[in-house]
């Protein structure tokens, strides 16, 4: 058997002990998955969500949740940058937004990005 055709790694070890004239053993079915592509690709595949999906499900959980605590009252900025005051929350997608003194809109709770804190600072600013 030649090395350029070993079938596994274990196989190229086997041929080259073979040729030295000792015997290798039985091959332990260990070393063909160490040897393999699998563990490195797993382990990427972990570091990939651990560093990237991880965090976004996080911040995804905790803004639905600041989305569903929605008061009257509360001062919150919306997707497109506007500032707001929550009037009335009608349901569990509508609410009421003053913008200004007299301007009254009603739109999507998904259009409300994040609650601001009473000193007017982003509520997210501070946990992150």
């Amino acid at each position: 058997m030649s090395l350029l055709y070993a079938d596994t790694p274990a196989a190229a070890v086997n041929a080259v002990a073979g040729a030295a004239g000792a015997d290798a053993g039985p091959v332990s079915p260990l070393d063909s998955i160490l040897h393999s592509p699998l563990p490195v690709m797993v382990i990427i595949f972990g570091l990939f969500w651990w560093l990237f999906i991880r965090p976004q499900q996080k911040q995804q959980k905790e803004r639905e949740s600041q989305l569903k605590q929605l008061k009257e009252g509360d001062k919150v900025v919306l997707v497109s940058g506007v500032h707001a005051t929550v009037a009335k929350v009608e349901n569990d997608d509508i609410v009421y937004l003053t913008i200004a003194e007299g301007v009254r809109v009603k739109a999507q709770r998904t259009a409300v990005d994040r609650k601001l804190n009473p000193e007017g600072g982003a509520a997210a600013a501070k946990a992150g």
